[in-house]
This record gives C-alpha cells, structure tokens and sequence, in this order.
C-alpha cells in the first residue's frame, strides 16, 4: 500500500510527466512563496533554491553553489545528449551503464533521471508512457524523438543501446555498417507512423515511404555484394593458398573424425612376405 506521500507523488507524475518535479520548482518559484511545500523532496528543495538565484540574476552564485544541478540544467538543453539519456532511462538500463556509456557523473544523472525525466517508476505502465512520455514529443513537432523512445521502450536496453552507437559512430566494417544503417532505417519508419495525416502532409508521407522502400531495396542489394565479395575473397585466399603448397588448417570436427578411425595396417605390415 502506498504512503500518502507516495500517492501525491504518483498523481503528480500522473498529472504533470516525467518532469513533474522541475514543473513543481518552477511554479513554486513564479509564485513566490517563501517556504516550499511539505511535500517537496530534498531534491526538490535544492532545486527551488538554485532556481531562486538564477531568477534574481546570480546564476554564477547559483553554480558556485550547486555545481551538479547546473551541470545538469545545461545538459538537459543539448538536444543529442538529452534524447540518448531518455532511451536508455526508457528502456531500463543500468544508472552506472549509463553514465559509462555517456561519460556522465552519477550526481548529475541522479538529478536529471529525478527532476526532469523521472520515468522508472512508470516502466510497467505502457499507456502512461506512451500518453504521457513518447506522443507529447511527436505532439511538439520531434517526431525523430518520439521515434527514438518508442524504439527504446519496446526494443529494450540492446536495442536503445545499438541506436545510440549507430548515431555515434562511423563503423569500417561493412557488415556493421549495413546493420546500423538497417536499425536506423527502422526508427525512421516508426517516425513515419507517428506524423499526423492531415491532407497538406499526405504528399510528404506518401514521399517518405517512397524513400523507405528505396532505402531498404538499396540495403538488400549491398548485403547481396558483401555476401559476394565476402564469397570471392575466400574463394581467392584458399587458390593462393593451393598454389603456395599450404594445407589449410583441419577443422576440430575433422581432427575428431580422424581420432576415431579406426588405424590402419602399416605398409609393412600387410605386404606379403618375400618368396626365398
């Protein structure tokens, strides 16, 4: 049974997404009230304060005080890092594998996991994510955002996780190429099925889709030439091989073959004795 704070807690999640607590701050902080609500956390109430100086113009105070809630205000407002910590929080990975794979403190994750993307608690609530979390950022226009949640969210921690590196690098081996490109192929196409089909942008999607289908008709066609090359090239190594003499190397299944015939009689052995 939840406590009553819980259950304030969990209407205001409700009500307001998974930034409730920093909405909460900035009223509280507009309205000017000199003492926080009992309700308020101690993170929230670091928050108010913070937010309090930066208001009255002492934002380098603000910092110089609260150095990991500024860190974490100026993060939240880069686009790229902002999407990748609402996948992986999405799609439950790992607080520590997180700050791993995006060079974050804990401290400052701690912070933006609480007050601006606070969605863990709500994992097993697919509607509540999906009303409240992934359509609000195709309902703002940032419908490659809500493309990237909904893969998250439903694709899991390898998936999240892959679309990140995909983004993030640029691969040398082929086939790795071609398998990003395939992931990200996908979370386009997700991102077409979250645009709205008003009559001024059935032309656009219509053209979209046409691109899709020629993205992936272009995909098939390069796994086919690698699969080819792939096959030249072996084909190649074992005649050069061939020519220079070498054995290729026995298989472990042929080693295991060979150590279970049956030996054979020697040459000497089965030739038939000599007439005197």
């Amino acid at each position: 049974m939840l406590s009553d704070l819980e259950t304030w807690r969990q209407l205001k999640r409700t009500e307001f997404g998974a930034a409730w607590r920093k909405q909460l701050v900035m009223r509280f902080v507009a309205g000017g009230s000199p003492r926080p609500p009992v309700e308020f956390d101690a993170l929230m109430r670091q928050a108010v304060k913070y937010f309090r100086r930066v208001a009255r113009g002492a934002s380098a105070a603000a910092e110089r005080n609260d150095p990991d809630l500024a860190a974490a205000e100026v993060l939240w407002g880069q686009t790229e890092l902002r999407c990748a910590v609402q996948s992986l929080v999405l799609a439950n990975v790992d607080a520590a594998e997180i700050c791993g794979l995006l060079q974050l403190e804990s401290s400052v994750l701690r912070i933006l996991e609480a007050l601006y993307w606070d969605v863990r608690p709500m994992l097993a609530a697919e509607h509540w994510i999906v009303a409240r979390v992934i359509t609000p950022e195709g309902d703002a226009g940032r419908d490659d955002v809500a493309a990237r949640l909904r893969v998250a969210y439903f694709g899991g921690p390898y998936a999240a996780k892959s679309l990140l590196e995909a983004r993030q690098r640029l691969p040398s081996d082929p086939s790795q190429q071609l398998a990003d490109a395939a992931l990200l192929l996908h979370a386009k196409a997700i991102q077409a099925t979250e645009m709205p089909l008003s009559p001024d942008q059935s032309l656009e999607y219509l053209k979209l889709m046409t691109e899709m289908r020629h993205s992936e008709q272009l995909l098939q066609l390069e796994r086919r030439k690698l699969a080819f090359r792939q096959q030249r090239w072996t084909q190649r190594y074992e005649l050069a091989q061939a020519r220079r003499g070498i054995v290729p190397a026995a298989s472990p299944s042929a080693v295991d073959d060979q150590a279970h015939r049956p030996s054979t009689p020697t040459t000497a052995a089965s030739s038939p004795p000599r007439s005197k």
